[in-house]
Formats: C-alpha cells, sequence, structure tokens
C-alpha cells in the first residue's frame, strides 16, 4: 500500500460516507445527528438518500429525509412500489403531502 491509501479520509467525506450508509441501515438516530451537525454539506445529500433509504426500505429515514427537505418525486413512488409495498413507506408518503390518486410515471397510478 501507498502513503496515500492509509490516509484517512477527510471529515466532510467520513461524515457523507457515514450519513449515507446511516440512512441505508436504517439508524435514524445517526442520520439525525449527522444532519444536525453538519447540515449545510448534508443538504445537497438529501435526494440522493432518499433514493437509498427507499430502495431499502428505510420509511423512518424516508420520513425523516422528506420533513428535512427532500423531494418525494414520481420516480421515487415507482422506485417504492418495486422495491418493497411497504405500507409504512407509503404513509410516510402520504404524511409529507403525496396524493395517492396523482398521476406517476407513463400517466398511471402508483399503486395499480
Amino acid at each position: 500500500m501507498s502513503e496515500v491509501d492509509l490516509q484517512p479520509l477527510p471529515s466532510s467525506d467520513f461524515q457523507k460516507s457515514s450519513f449515507h450508509n446511516a440512512c441505508i441501515t436504517g439508524d435514524l438516530d445517526k442520520a439525525q445527528h449527522i444532519m444536525e451537525t453538519e447540515e449545510s454539506t448534508m443538504t445537497p445529500r438529501l435526494q440522493s438518500a432518499l433514493t437509498a433509504s427507499i430502495t431499502a426500505g428505510q420509511a423512518a429515514v424516508v420520513s425523516y429525509l422528506l420533513e428535512k427537505g427532500a423531494e418525494l418525486r414520481p420516480r421515487l413512488v415507482n422506485l417504492a412500489t418495486g422495491h418493497n409495498r411497504s405500507t409504512a413507506m407509503f404513509q410516510a408518503f402520504l404524511d409529507h403531502g403525496w396524493d395517492i390518486n396523482s398521476k406517476a410515471v407513463m400517466d398511471s397510478p402508483a399503486l395499480r
């Protein structure tokens, strides 16, 4: 290994990685802590964290990210229907303003 390989990640890179991992694994406390301490650097990453959380089926984290300003786009609703069909996930969507009768991608309802 070279010296470059042995150098630790800069703090902000570590926080971003930890934030993403917390969202995927459903560690809501850790995601909240990182978001509170590093909000200015985490806010631009909300959308990718939301996508990862939906894919991983982490409804509580999804709800938190939506609360912090992540946008629920039709593509993400479709992603949720294909991955887990969790009632908790759809409840999180509803709690944050999703209209269950809205058209998703391809002009069809997300839940058919």
